[in-house]
């Protein structure tokens, strides 16, 4: 059974949801198939008791709202690999509607029903991994995270998303290795959508050269000098006056371009 408020398994007979605290069964629903009579096709959901059904294909329907199936007896209802992707697409695109932080509940209720489809596809594991991780549920992050690697071990985005939940948590020993798994694996479309709301394409392939600079010219360890920071890739006097402040304690001031420039025009300073 999963939780309605948060997505979370719970044993049959759950009194209560331990990682949220909704009540069950109210709040509860069942993931499995229920058959029907062919030429009966059901009105109310049996799971949620919602009447958002509708038809997926000949013999198979679908509650909208808590995603449990309904299949006609003696139905051959096979999807093809076609359908299952066509399915899948639309799913990601109406959850792509809820990925703001306040609507997170609503991304990973629409996410759950892709499970009855398709249950070993990484990416809708990987995007299940992030929105409980955003949640703030990590336990249930992590098992899909792992369950993505296990069927996808040379997806870089894997290791990242892992990577991150370690880092939240205050493992940075254990983060780093994913990180540095994850760059020396990366190809920069696979990174760009990571970063993409940082600017341009480039970036995403500044940080896949700058790591592996870092990893071969410097044994992982990010450089304390001006001159081999601004050596790096996509790093220019700010970042590297960020890194020197932030990261070693170097007095440093971070200022971008126009400040530069229109200081010195200034008379501000030399």
């Amino acid at each position: 059974m999963l939780c309605k408020r948060c997505g979370s398994r719970l044993p049959d007979e759950a009194a209560f949801c331990p990682a949220c605290g909704a009540q069950a069964p109210h709040d509860a629903i069942t993931s499995a198939g229920t058959w029907f009579e062919e030429g009966a096709a059901p009105a109310v959901c049996a799971s949620c008791g919602s009447r958002s059904i509708r038809i997926v294909r000949k013999g198979e329907y679908l509650c909208e709202y808590c995603g449990s199936r309904f299949f006609a007896k003696g139905q051959d209802v096979a999807a093809s690999e076609e359908d299952v992707t066509a399915e899948l697409m639309a799913l990601f695109e109406e959850a792509a509607k809820y990925e703001s932080r306040d609507q997170i509940s609503s991304e990973l209720r629409v996410l759950l029903k892709g499970l009855d489809l398709a249950p070993e596809n990484s990416t809708l594991l990987l995007k299940l991994g992030r929105a409980y991780w955003r949640l703030g549920f990590a336990e249930q992050a992590m098992e899909y995270f792992h369950k993505a690697e296990a069927l996808d071990p040379d997806n870089p985005t894997v290791y990242c998303n892992i990577g991150n939940v370690y880092f939240t948590q205050g493992q940075y020993a254990a983060a780093k290795p994913l990180y540095e798994k994850a760059v020396a694996e990366a190809q920069v479309e696979e990174l760009f959508p990571l970063v993409k709301s940082c600017g341009f394409k480039s970036k995403a392939g500044n940080i896949i050269a700058a790591c592996r600079i870092i990893k071969e010219r410097h044994g992982g360890q990010v450089p304390d000098t001006m001159e081999e920071l601004t050596a790096l890739p996509g790093v220019g006097r700010k970042t590297a006056n960020v890194v020197l402040s932030n990261a070693f304690g170097i007095p440093a001031f971070a200022v971008d371009t126009h400040v530069f420039r229109v200081s010195n025009r200034l008379g501000l300073c030399k």
